[in-house]
């Protein structure tokens, strides 16, 4: 700063030092090394992590997959119910009678619908039998045997009884 402009390599280290403890400092203070949590905010702080890493539910899932799906706000409504009425194994256990009543619509509308969510994933989903079930997850996998289908329409009890010679 005197003389001819030049510093000493001394007084630029000095002052580099300087300001490198003053910057610390600064940032000591915008982050103290101990934060205390009490039990409330750590609670929250679970809550908060737990909705970043979350799966989405069987019927969040659906719901996604109707959304894309849909032709107009009206399927959408009759998609939404039956969802709904899905047990935790993706079964609709509602006969459709009963909710096409509820929504004051035809039964074909509803089945209509049903048929459209039964080609979601996971495969199978909507079926309202393990029978049902099957023969969704045969057409959608592409294994379209008849011996297979008339297994499944005709010899499930037996198969579950063993009785596999019949």
């Amino acid at each position: 700063e005197e003389g001819n402009g030049e510093k000493e390599p001394e007084d630029i280290a000095d002052k580099i030092e300087e300001n490198l403890a003053r910057l610390n400092i600064e940032w000591e203070e915008y982050f103290p090394e101990e934060t205390e949590y009490s039990p409330e905010e750590e609670e929250k702080h679970a809550y908060r992590e737990s909705l970043i890493s979350r799966s989405p539910s069987l019927a969040e899932h659906l719901l996604w997959q109707l959304r894309i799906s849909c032709k107009d706000e009206k399927q959408y409504k009759i998609g939404e119910v039956i969802i709904g009425h899905l047990d935790t194994n993706g079964y609709l256990a509602t006969p459709l009678a009963e909710i096409a009543q509820n929504l004051e619509i035809g039964e074909e509308e509803v089945e209509e619908v049903l048929k459209l969510i039964q080609t979601f994933e996971p495969v199978g989903v909507g079926a309202r039998s393990l029978q049902e079930c099957l023969l969704i997850q045969v057409q959608q996998l592409g294994l379209n045997d008849f011996c297979l289908e008339e297994i499944i329409k005709f010899h499930l009890p037996d198969l579950e009884a063993k009785r596999y010679e019949q």
